[in-house]
C-alpha cells in the first residue's frame, strides 16, 4: 500500500504507529508472531465458527507464502470429501482466501482441485436450498475469476463439461440470485481457458468505471446494443487499458438479452455488483453506486415484478443512511427520499413496508462477505492471551549458557571426527559438527550418536547446545540438552518433564507445544537402560505433539544387534504387515572416531591456554610418546582430558618409559588427585566447629582413603539398590532412614565427603560427572570389596604382578579342590552376584584389567567359577567371573570345569581347547566364536546356547541356486543334481526333495504367497511344484531350448521364462500354455505386474504389455548385450547392466530415451544389479572384482567396494537397506555397509565358488550357496556394536587378533612377549604373561613379510611390500626410525647376534669372527666369484648412494658406547643383501645378487656370516666383513622359503617348496640330512640350547649378559609344512612327534623359558599359537596348545557333547559338522562293535593310502617341478609373491 492509500484510509494516529511499525524490526516480529498465532490457532481450533472463519481470513493478503499455504490447506482439507455435509461458513472462507491471495501464493493445481471438488457438491446438493446454491456458484464464480487472472490452464475437458451442465441447470433455477451467479459463473468459466478476465473480475476498478456501468445498465433496459457497446468502452477505459474489449465479451452481453430470465439475471448482476461496491470506503465509487442503484428502481417497466430485487436495493441504500457518515449517508438519505416520493402505488406500497421492517442490514447474499460480530474469545484475543514463554526462554538461554562456559571441557572442544559405521575406513572420516548441522538443515528427525565410552558424546553434545543456544536469536529453535538418565520414564512426555525440571509453568509447556520446535539433545540412552524408541514413544512431529528433531547420544557397547528399531523413526503412513515402516531418509547415524595424533595436540594446545596448568604443551606431547601406551590410550578424549590432569604428578619420574599406562591406572591416579584438591578446598572454606572436627577425623584416617571408600561404596549401593541408574534422588524428610541417608544425609563427614567426590548435584538430584566413574567405583569395590572380601575364602597368593594367562596357574588353583572349606561362604553379598553384567561392558573391561594386573584377583574370580560347582547361589558370580576371566584374555587350556555353573556367560572369542566341562551348566551361554578343540562338554546343560552360525546345509550337489520364500518360512536350493531341495527354516529340516527334472537346475522362482515353487532346467522344461505335498502341478514343455531363468509374476498368475536361445516366454500357471514369445534375454516384470522388460538382440531394452503382449517402449544407448535389469520399487524407473561395462538408468513413460551420460562404468563386463528396497540405490557387479553402488536420482557413482580378488556373481540388499552382501568366485562373502562402502564382514568357509545369495525376509541371516556342495547360513551382525572404533571387540576382549595372514612371528628375548607380523600391514606384540598384546604396530602400508627383535630385546625390525624398512621401540610401540627409497619389497629381515662399532672384516681385531668363516680355515673355500661352476650365476652390482632413514629426525638410539651398535641384514626382490648401521643415515649393500628375489636370510650366531635363501633355489653363505659369498649350497628342486643356523653355527637348516628339509654342514657345504615332507615347507627353526634346571630368570630386569650360562641338549629342528608341525632329531633324522596345527603355518619360532620349552607358530588363519612341548619318559614330545590369538571362528573339532541336555537339533548339527562327537548309543557291546567296524576301515584305508602313495609322491613332486620351470624360465619370473601364494602356487 502507497502513502495515498494509507491517508485516504487511515487517520493520523494510524498513520504515525503505520510509520513507527516500518523502522521497528522488533515490533515488527511480534506482529509477525501474532499473524503466525492467529492462523496457528485457528487450524489447531476443531471448533471453526463463521467469526473465526472471517477473522483469519481477512489475513490472506498480508500471510507470508508458507503460512497462506498452510491456511490454505485447511479450507480445501474441508471439501475433499464430498460425502460430508457443506460447510458454508468454510465455503466463504475459501472464497475470501482465494480472492485475497497475495501473487504466486496459489498454484494452478491448488484452482484445479478446488474446483473439481465444488462441481461435485454442485452436482449432489439439492437444489431446493437455496443458499447453499448461491454461495457455492459464488465460490465458483470467484475461482474462476482468479484462474482467469492467473491464466490458469489445463483444465480437462471432462472437468468443464460437468461445470457447465452444472451450472446450465441452475441458470434456470426459481431463485434469481442464484440465476443471476450461475449466469456470471457461465460467462465467467469461458475466460478460462484464455487470458480474457470476466466482468466480475473487471468490476474492481474506480468511478470511470461506475459510469460504465449505469450506461451499460441504462443499455440493458432499453436493449440497445450501441449503448451496451458504448458501456463496455467505458468499463475499458475505466481500466486503462489493463484488458481488452473482445468480441466476446459483447457476445457475451448479447446472450445475456436471450429471455426474461437471462434478463433478469442481468439486472441482478449489475445490482449485486453495485451494491457490493456501496459499501466499499471510497465515496465517490460509492455515492455513483447508489445513483446506479436509483436508477434501477425507478425504470422497471420490464422487472417491476421482481419485489425481490426492489426491497434489495431499497435494504442497500437504507443501510447505508444507518451506517454511514458523511457525503456519502446525506446521498443516500437524499435518494431514499426520493424513491420513497414515487406516484406509483405499487412502489409507494413497497416502499413503506420496507421502511416499516425496520432499518436492518439486507439478509440476502452479499457478494462480498462481510465479517459477522467475533465471538468472545476472538482468535486475537486466545493469540495475545497465551502466557509469556520467551522471557523464561531467554533466562533458561541465560542460564545454559553460563554453565557451559563454566565447564572446562564443553570450551576446550575440538572438531571431532566420525564415520557412518564402526567398520568405516579413515578415509570416510566426516566432521562430525558439519554432519549434524547438514541432519538439522534437512529437517530430519533422527541422528544417533554413537562411541565408545569417554569417546567425547557428552562434550559434543555440550558443544552442539552451545552452537545453538548462540544461533537461536536467528532462528528461534529451543535446543535441549536432556540428561536421560534424570528422566523418569523418558518414554513418556520426555519434554514436558525436561521443561517442568527447567521451571516453565504447565500453560507455558502448552504453548510451546502449539508453537515452538525444538532440537533435543539426549544424553546417555545407554545409562537410562532404555530399550524403546523414545522419538516414536513421544509421539513427536504428530498433529498435536511437540514439533522437535533428536540427536541421541549411547555407548556402542550397549547396542546390539537389530538396534535401529530403538532409534529409527517409523512412518505410520505406511504400515506393512502390522508395523510402521522405517524411513531411513529421516534417519542418521555416526559412530565417534578415536583421536588422531593431531587432534591429541590440537586439544592439548587448547587445554593449556584455557587451563594454565605446570606444564606447557611441549612438555605433555614429549611425556605422552615417552609412557608405553598412553598415546593410544588418550586417543579416548575423557582419558586424555584425565592424563592431562595427572601427568604433572609424576614429574619427579627419571624415566617415563617405565611407567605402564592403564585405563584403571589413570583413573586411580585421577581419583587420587581428586580427593586431594577436595581436600585442600575444604581446608581453604570457612568451617564451623563440628565440620571441622568432623574434618580432622577424616584427615586423620587418610582422607584420600575415606574418599575412595565412599566411592566405592556409594557405587556399590547404586549398582545393588538401584540397577545401576547413575542418577540418585535424596529427599532427607523421606530417605534420610534408607541407604540414600549414608551418602546423602546432614551428617558433616557425609557432605564434606560428598563435596569433595566427583559428584555434581542438580537440585535434589546427584550424579557422578560422568557414568565410567560410578563403573571404575564399582569395580574397584569388587577388586578391593569392603566386606565382601570375607564372603571368599583366603588363599595366599606369591605376588601382585605377571600372572600367567595360562591354565597353568588355573591347575595350580584346582589342585587345592580337596582344601576343607569350614565355612560356606555366601553369594547375596557378593556384588558380581547381583546381577549379570554382561551388559556393562565398561565394568567387565575395568575389571579384566585388573585380573591382568593383579593374579590375587584372577584367583578370586577362579574360587568363584569352583564355588558354583557346589553352590548354586554363585552360578550368577561365576558366569560374572568368568567372563572377565576370558575378558582378560585368560585361557582355558587343558582346565578342569567339571560341574561349574554359569548360565549367561560371555564366553566370545575365548580359549578352551582340550578344557573338561562335563555336567556344566551352560545355559544360554555365549560361544560366538569360541575355541573348544577338544573339550568335553558331556552331560552339561546347553539350553539356548548361542553360537553365533548356524549349521551349513550340506547337499549332495553342486548349488546352482538357493532362494528364500516370500514369507521366510522355507528356503529351496536346486542343484546339479536334477532336484530341488526345499527346508523348513525354523529347524532347517528338509521339507521336501522335488525330482522330476533330468538335466541340472538352472533356476527356481517363489510364488508371491509362497505356496508354490517353480524350477527349470537344461531339460527345457518348467515344473511347477506344491511346497505342502511336493506334487507337480504342471508341466511347461519349451522348444528343445535350454531355460536359464524364470520368474513368477507379482500377481502369481504368469511366469515368465528365458532360454540360452535368446527366447522369452510368457507362461499361463493355470492353463500351462504358453501366451507370448519374445525374442530377447534377461527378463523381469514390473511390480505391479503389467510390464515386462527386457534386453533385445540389438542392445536395447524393450517394454511390453503382459496383458496383451504389445511392444510399449524401446530404450536405446547400450552398445553391447544387456545382461541384467531391474525395475524400481515404485516401477517408474528401470536400471540395465550391460557388456560394455555400464550401467545405465531408464524413465519408464519417458518418450525421450536418448543415451545418458555416464560419469563412471565398471572396467569389465557388469555381471548382476539390484535396487535397494526404497529404490534410492542400485547395486552392480561385475567381472572386474567390485561391486558398485549408483544414486538412482543423480544416476551418478557413489561408491566403489573393492575387496573380492574374482568376479562378484550374487549381490542382495538387506531389507533394513543399510547393508549390501556379495558373493563371489574367490569363494568368500562380503558384507558391506551401504553408506560408507567398509566392509563389515568376510565370511569364509566355502571351498568353492559362491553362485547364489539372499537375505532372509527380517534381514536376520544370509544365505550363500556354492559349487562346494554347500549353502551356509550366516548371522547377520549389526553395522555397528560388534567393534569398538578401535577395531577391537566391543565385549572388551583385551586380547587381539591379526585381520590377515600372519607371515611371520618371533619371541623378545628376556620377556615373555611375542611379535608377529601380518597381510593386514600391522606388527603386533603379545605378552603371554597376561594373555594380551601389549603394542599394535602402525605404520606399514602393505603386508609386513619379516620381523626380527634385538639380542637385548629392545628393538624391532619389520620388512614389507611397502619397500622399507622399519625399526620400533618395543616398550612403547613408536617406530622410531623408516629406511625408505628401497624402491624394491624387502622380504626378509635379520637382527645381528652382537653390537659392533663398524662393519666387519678379517683384519678387525674388536669385532668377532666365526671359525668356520676365517679365511684362514683349510676347509674354506674362500670368496666365490662369479665364475665359479657352482654358482648359480650371481650378478654384481654397484652399490648405489641410496637414501636411508627419514630425514625428519634422528633415530631414537642409546649413545654409543665401546660394544657399537645392533645392525640390521634384509633382502627382497632386488636379489641381494643390504645391511643397515642402525645409527647410520644408509645402508651398505653387498655387491653380489641371486639371480632372483631372496625370499630367506639369517645372521649366524656369531655375526659373522650371513646365509641367504632364493627364488633361485640356491642357498648363498655371505661373509659379513668382506661382503663375499663363501660358498653356494645347492641341491633344493623349489623356492627356499626358511633358513636357520644351529646354536653352534655347525649346521644350516632350510626348508623349501620342494616338500624337503635339508641340513647342511656349514664348514664343507655338504646336505648331511634330507626331511621329506608331504607339503611344501614354509618355515624351520632349531632348538634353543637348555638353561640349567635351577635357573630363576626375572624376566623383566635380567639382561644377556646376566642369563646363566647354557646347557647342552640333542639339537632338534622344528619344520611347518601347511598345517603340519614336526620335531626331527638332527642327528637321526628321524620324527620324534608331529601336532595340528589347524592352519597352514607360515612361520614358527622356538624358545626355551623357564617355565619350559615352547613353540610359537603363525598362519593363514590369521591367529598365533603358542605351544608348550613336555618331553615324556621315553624322550618323545608332549605338545599342548598354551596359548593362542583371539580365534576368528567357531571350534568344536572334537569336542565331546554326547548326553549334554537341551541343546537344540540345530546346535547338535551344527557342532557335528564343527567336528564334535556326538555318542548316543550306551550299550557296550554296540560301543565295541563300532569301535572294531572303525578299525577295520582303518586299516583299509592305509593299506589303500601304501598303495597310492608312490604315485601321489610323484605327483606331487613332478607339479612342484613343473611350478618351478626352466631354469630360463626361473629367471625370468618377476613380481613379488607373499608366502601363501607360493604354498598355493606349489600344491596346485
Amino acid at each position: 500500500m502507497n502513502d495515498n492509500d494509507r491517508h485516504k484510509i487511515l487517520d493520523e494516529k494510524q498513520l504515525n504507529w503505520s510509520h513507527d511499525t516500518v523502522d521497528n524490526q522488533e515490533e515488527i516480529d511480534r506482529l509477525n508472531g501474532l499473524v503466525k498465532g492467529l492462523v496457528d490457532t485457528y487450524i489447531n481450533n476443531e471448533l471453526k465458527d463463521e467469526a473465526a472463519i472471517a477473522e483469519v481470513t481477512l489475513l490472506a493478503p498480508v500471510l507470508n507464502c508458507e503460512l497462506f499455504r498452510k491456511l490454505f490447506k485447511t479450507f480445501v482439507s474441508a471439501f475433499s470429501d464430498e460425502s460430508t455435509l457443506l460447510d458454508v461458513s468454510m465455503l466463504k472462507g475459501l472464497s475470501c482466501m482465494v480472492q485475497g491471495a497475495p501473487p504466486g501464493h496459489l498454484e494452478s493445481d491448488d484452482l484445479k482441485k478446488v474446483l473439481k471438488a465444488l462441481t461435485k457438491f454442485l452436482n449432489g446438493i439439492c437444489k431446493d436450498s437455496s443458499w447453499y446454491i448461491y454461495s457455492l456458484t459464488l465460490a465458483v464464480s470467484r475461482i474462476l475469476d482468479t484462474m482467469a487472472d492467473n491464466h490458469v490452464k489445463g483444465l480437462k475437458d471432462e472437468d468443464l463439461c460437468n461445470l457447465s451442465l452444472a451450472l446450465k441447470d441452475l441458470s434456470k433455477h426459481p431463485d434469481p440470485y442464484v440465476v443471476f451467479q450461475a449466469e456470471y459463473a457461465i460467462q465467467a468459466l469461458k475466460f478460462v481457458p484464455g487470458d480474457k478476465t470476466p466482468l466480475q473480475a473487471v468490476l474492481k476498478g474506480s468511478g470511470v468505471l461506475l459510469g460504465g456501468i449505469l450506461k451499460l445498465a441504462i443499455a440493458v433496459k432499453g436493449v440497445d446494443i450501441e449503448g451496451i457497446i458504448d458501456g463496455l468502452t467505458k468499463v475499458h477505459d475505466g481500466l486503462s487499458g489493463a484488458y481488452d474489449a473482445c468480441m466476446k465479451g459483447y457476445e457475451g452481453v448479447k446472450e445475456l438479452m436471450a429471455s426474461g430470465e437471462e434478463f433478469l439475471s442481468c439486472l441482478t448482476k449489475a445490482s449485486s455488483i453495485v451494491g457490493s461496491i456501496a459499501g466499499q470506503k471510497y465515496t465517490c465509487t460509492r455515492k455513483s453506486s447508489i445513483d446506479f442503484l436509483s436508477e434501477l428502481y425507478r425504470n422497471d417497466d420490464d422487472w417491476g415484478k421482481q419485489a425481490t430485487i426492489k426491497q434489495w436495493i431499497l435494504s442497500i441504500i437504507n443501510s447505508l443512511v444507518n451506517s454511514d457518515k458523511g457525503i456519502v449517508k446525506a446521498h443516500a438519505k437524499l435518494v431514499l427520499k426520493i424513491l420513497g416520493n414515487d406516484n406509483d402505488t405499487y412502489k409507494k406500497t413497497l416502499y413503506d413496508t420496507s421502511m416499516n421492517n425496520g432499518k436492518k442490514s439486507p439478509q440476502s447474499y452479499p457478494l462480498i462477505i462481510g465479517l459477522p460480530p467475533l465471538a468472545s474469545p476472538s482468535l486475537l484475543d486466545l493469540v495475545q492471551n497465551t502466557p509469556d514463554i520467551e522471557k523464561d526462554i531467554r533466562r533458561l538461554r541465560k542460564q545454559r549458557l553460563k554453565q557451559l562456559e563454566q565447564n572446562t571441557v564443553a570450551t576446550i572442544y575440538i572438531t571431532q571426527q566420525a564415520r557412518s559405521t564402526i567398520m568405516a575406513r579413515d578415509d570416510a572420516l566426516f566432521p562430525l559438527m558439519d554432519k549434524v548441522k547438514e541432519f538439522l538443515e534437512k529437517k530430519q528427525k533422527v541422528f544417533l550418536l554413537l562411541g565408545e565410552s569417554g569417546a567425547g558424546k557428552s562434550i559434543f553434545s555440550q558443544a552442539l547446545e552451545l552452537m545453538l543456544w548462540e544461533k537461536y536469536e536467528k532462528d528461534r529453535i529451543i535446543p535441549l540438552f536432556i540428561n536421560l538418565p534424570a528422566i523418569d520414564k523418558p518414554e513418556h512426555n520426555l519434554i514436558a518433564k525436561h521443561l517442568r525440571k527447567a521451571e516453565f509453568s504447565e500453560s507455558q509447556i502448552r504453548e510451546m507445544k502449539e508453537r515452538r520446535t525444538f532440537v533435543l539433545i539426549c544424553d546417555g540412552y545407554d545409562e537410562s537402560h532404555q530399550t524403546q524408541n523414545l522419538y516414536m514413544r513421544n509421539r513427536l512431529n504428530e498433529k498435536g505433539e511437540f514439533q522437535a528433531q533428536m540427536v541421541i547420544s549411547c555407548r556402542l557397547e550397549y547396542i546390539g544387534k537389530d538396534y535401529l528399531d530403538r532409534f529409527q523413526p517409523i512412518d505410520r503412513n505406511h504400515v506393512t504387515g502390522g508395523n510402521g515402516s522405517a524411513t531411513q531418509t529421516e534417519y542418521q547415524q555416526a559412530v565417534i572416531a578415536p583421536f588422531t595424533k593431531e587432534q591429541v595436540n590440537d586439544y592439548i594446545e587448547k587445554f593449556v591456554t584455557k587451563t594454565r596448568p605446570v606444564w606447557q604443551t611441549s612438555k605433555y606431547i614429549s611425556v605422552l610418546n615417552k609412557i608405553p601406551n598412553l598415546l593410544d590410550l588418550v586417543k579416548n578424549p575423557f582419558l586424555l582430558t584425565l592424563s592431562l590432569e595427572i601427568l604433572p604428578r609424576l614429574d619427579h619420574q627419571d624415566d617415563f618409559s617405565r611407567i605402564q599406562a592403564t585405563r584403571v591406572a589413570l583413573y586411580d591416579q585421577f581419583m587420587e588427585q581428586w580427593f586431594e584438591r577436595g581436600k585442600k578446598r575444604l581446608a581453604e572454606t570457612e568451617m564451623g566447629d563440628q565440620e571441622k572436627k568432623a574434618y580432622e577425623r577424616l584427615t586423620d584416617d587418610g582422607f584420600m582413603q575415606n574418599g575412595v571408600n565412599f566411592l566405592k561404596g556409594l557405587a556399590r549401593a547404586i549398582y545393588k539398590n538401584q540397577a545401576g541408574n547413575p542418577v540418585v534422588e535424596y529427599s532427607h524428610s523421606r530417605d534420610c532412614n534408607t541407604w540414600k541417608g549414608a551418602f546423602f544425609g546432614h551428617e558433616d563427614e557425609k557432605q564434606l565427603l560428598l563435596k569433595a567426590s566427583p559428584i555434581r548435584r542438580f537440585g535434589n538430584h546427584y550424579q557422578f560427572i560422568h557414568r565410567s566413574m560410578l563403573e571404575y567405583g564399582f569395580a574397584r569395590a569388587v577388586f578391593e570389596p569392603l566386606e565382601s572380601k570375607k564372603a571368599l575364602p583366603s588363599k595366599p597368593v606369591t605376588g601382585r604382578r605377571g600372572s600367567s594367562s595360562s591354565i597353568y596357574s588355573f591347575e595350580c588353583q584346582i589342585e587345592q579342590e580337596n582344601e576343607v572349606i569350614t565355612t560356606q561362604p555366601s553369594a547375596h553379598d557378593y556384588p558380581l552376584s547381583w546381577k549379570n553384567f554382561i551388559s556393562e561392558p565398561s565394568v567387565i573391561n575395568f575389571l579384566a584389567e585388573h585380573v591382568q594386573q593383579d593374579p590375587s584377583f584372577k584367583q578370586d574370580l577362579l574360587e568363584i567359577v569352583k564355588l558354583s560347582k557346589s553352590n548354586v547361589d554363585w552360578r550368577i558370580a561365576a558366569a560374572n567371573a568368568i567372563t572377565i576371566l576370558v575378558k582378560a584374555g585368560i585361557q582355558f587350556n587343558g582346565a578342569d570345569l567339571q560341574g561349574i555353573r554359569i548360565p549367561g556367560a560371555d564366553l566370545s572369542y575365548g580359549l578352551f581347547d582340550s578344557a573338561d566341562l562335563q555336567n556344566a551348566d551352560l545355559r544360554k551361554v555365549n560361544f560366538r566364536n569360541v575355541w573348544m578343540r577338544g573339550a568335553n562338554l558331556s552331560k552339561s546343560q546347553m539350553s539356548r546356547a548361542r553360537f553365533g552360525e548356524l549349521p551349513l546345509l550340506q547337499i549332495k550337489s553342486k548349488v546352482t541356486v538357493c532362494m528364500y520364500a516370500p514369507d521366510g518360512n522355507t528356503f529351496a536350493v536346486g542343484t546339479d543334481g536334477y532336484k530341488v531341495c526345499v527346508f523348513k527354516t525354523l529347524n532347517w529340516d528338509e521339507k521336501q526333495t522335488l525330482i522330476g527334472h533330468k538335466n541340472p537346475i538352472s533356476s527356481i522362482a517363489y510364488s508371491p504367497k509362497s505356496d508354490v515353487i517353480a524350477s527349470s532346467s537344461k531339460d527345457s522344461i518348467i515344473l511347477v511344484w506344491d511346497i505342502n505335498s511336493g506334487i507337480c502341478l504342471h508341466k511347461l514343455q519349451s522348444d528343445n531350448d535350454v531355460i536359464c531363468n524364470i520368474k513368477f509374476s507379482p500377481n502369481g498368475n504368469q511366469i515368465a521364462s528365458e532360454s540360452h536361445g535368446k527366447k522369452l516366454q510368457l507362461w499361463d500357471v493355470k492353463l500351462a500354455e504358453c501366451l507370448f514369445s519374445f525374442t530377447g534375454h534377461t527378463m523381469t516384470y514390473s511390480p505391479n505386474g503389467g510390464l515386462i522388460a527386457f534386453g533385445s538382440t540389438d542392445n536395447s531394452v524393450q517394454l511390453w504389455d503382459v496383458k496383451d503382449g504389445k511392444y510399449t517402449q524401446c530404450f536405446t544407448g547400450h552398445t553391447k548385450e544387456v545382461v541384467t535389469i531391474a525395475f524400481s520399487p515404485d516401477g517408474n524407473q528401470i536400471a540395465s547392466g550391460s557388456n560394455d561395462k555400464t550401467v545405465r538408468f531408464w524413465d519408464v513413460g519417458n518418450t525421450e530415451t536418448k543415451e545418458l551420460l555416464l560419469a563412471s562404468r565398471h572396467d569389465r563386463a557388469v555381471i548382476s544389479l539390484v535396487y535397494s528396497i526404497n529404490g534410492a540405490q542400485v547395486a552392480s557387479s561385475s567381472f572386474d572384482n567390485t561391486v558398485r553402488l549408483w544414486d538412482t536420482k543423480t544416476r551418478l557413482c557413489l561408491l566403489t567396494l573393492t575387496g573380492h580378488s574374482r568376479p562378484v556373481k550374487s549381490i542382495a540388499y538387506s531389507p533394513k537397506e543399510d547393508q549390501i552382501a556379495s558373493g563371489s568366485e574367490d569363494n568368500t562373502v562380503r558384507l558391506w555397509d551401504t553408506v560408507s562402502g567398509s566392509c563389515l564382514r568376510t565370511l569364509t568357509g566355502h571351498s568353492g565358488p559362491v553362485v547364489s545369495i539372499m537375505f532372509s525376509p527380517g534381514g536376520s541371516q544370509i544365505a550363500s550357496g556354492s559349487s562346494d556342495k554347500t549353502v551356509r547360513l550366516w548371522d547377520v551382525e549389526p553395522g555397528v556394536g560388534h567393534y569398538t572404533s578401535s577395531g577391537n571387540i566391543s565385549s572388551g576382549h583385551i586380547s587381539g587378533s591379526h585381520r590377515g595372514s600372519v607371515n611371520c612371528v618371533v619371541y623378545l628375548p628376556i620377556s615373555s612377549q611375542i611379535a608377529s607380523g601380518s597381510d593386514d600391514g600391522t606388527i603386533q606384540v603379545w605378552n603371554l604373561e597376561t594373555g594380551g598384546y601389549s603394542h599394535t604396530l602402525v605404520g606399514h602400508s602393505d603386508k609386513v613379510l619379516g620381523i626380527a627383535c634385538s639380542p637385548n630385546g629392545e628393538r624391532i625390525a619389520s620388512c614389507s611390500l611397502d619397500e622399507t624398512v622399519r625399526l620400533w621401540d618395543v616398550k612403547t610401540g613408536e617406530c622410531i626410525n623408516t629406511l625408505r627409497g628401497l624402491r624394491e619389497a624387502v622380504h626378509c629381515i635379520a637382527f645381528s647376534p652382537q653390537k659392533r662399532l663398524k662393519r666387519l672384516d678379517s683384519t678387525s681385531p674388536e669385532n668377532p669372527q666365526c671359525s668356520s668363516s676365517s679365511s684362514g680355515s683349510p676347509s674354506s673355500p674362500g670368496p666365490v666369484s662369479p665364475d665359479t661352476p657352482n654358482s648359480p650365476h650371481p650378478e654384481s652390482s654397484d652399490s648405489p648412494n641410496l637414501p636411508g632413514p627419514d630425514s625428519t629426525g634422528s633415530p631414537n638410539l642409546p649413545d654409543p658406547d665401546s660394544s657399537g651398535y645392533y645392525w640390521v641384514a634384509f633382502g627382497g626382490t632386488n636379489k641381494t643383501i643390504g645391511e643397515w648401521d642402525l645409527k647410520a643415515t644408509d645402508y651398505e649393500q653387498f655387491p653380489v645378487k641371486h639371480s632372483q628375489l631372496i625370499k630367506a636370510l639369517a645372521y649366524s650366531s656369531c655375526g659373522g656370516m650371513i646365509a641367504t635363501g632364493s627364488f633361485d633355489m640356491s642357498i648363498l653363505l655371505w661373509d659379513v666383513g668382506t661382503k663375499s659369498c663363501l660358498r653356494i649350497f645347492t641341491g633344493h628342486h623349489g623356492v627356499i622359503n626358511s633358513i636357520a643356523y644351529s646354536p653352534d653355527d655347525k649346521q644350516l637348516v632350510t626348508g623349501s617348496n620342494d616338500l624337503t628339509v635339508r641340513v647342511w654342514n656349514v664348514e664343507t657345504g655338504e646336505c648331511i640330512k634330507i626331511l621329506q615332507h608331504k607339503k611344501p615347507v614354509s618355515s624351520v627353526a632349531y632348538s634353543p640350547k637348555h638353561l640349567p634346571k635351577d635357573a630363576v630368570i626375572d624376566l623383566t630386569k635380567d639382561s644377556p649378559e646376566n642369563l646363566p650360562e647354557c646347557l647342552p641338549r640333542a639339537l632338534q629342528i622344528a619344520t611347518a609344512s601347511s598345517t603340519t608341525i614336526q620335531i626331527w632329531d638332527s642327528a637321526s633324522g628321524e620324527c620324534q612327534t608331529e601336532f595340528q596345527n589347524y592352519g597352514s603355518a607360515l612361520d614358527i619360532s622356538w624358545s626355551e623359558t623357564h617355565k619350559g620349552d615352547f613353540l610359537v607358530t603363525g598362519g593363514d588363519d590369521k591367529l598365533v599359537r603358542s605351544w608348550k612341548l613336555k618331553k615324556t619318559q621315553d624322550s618323545q614330545h608332549k605338545i599342548y596348545l598354551a596359548w593362542c590369538s583371539t580365534p576368528h571362528e567357531l571350534t568344536f573339532t572334537s569336542a565331546d557333547i554326547h548326553e549334554t541336555q537341551g541343546l537344540s537339533k540345530l546346535g547338535i548339527q551344527l557342532l557335528r559338522q564343527q567336528g564334535a562327537t556326538h555318542i548316543t548309543l550306551k550299550n557296550t557291546a554296540k560301543k565295541v562293535m563300532q569301535a572294531c567296524s572303525t578299525i577295520s576301515g582303518f586299516t583299509c584305508m592305509v593299506k589303500k593310502d601304501i598303495l597310492e602313495r608312490p604315485h601321489e609322491t610323484k605327483g606331487t613332486l613332478d607339479r612342484s617341478q613343473e611350478a618351478q620351470g626352466t631354469p630360463e624360465e626361473s629367471q625370468k619370473t618377476k613380481g613379488i609373491l607373499d608366502r601363501s601364494q607360493e604354498v598355493q602356487s606349489s600344491t596346485d
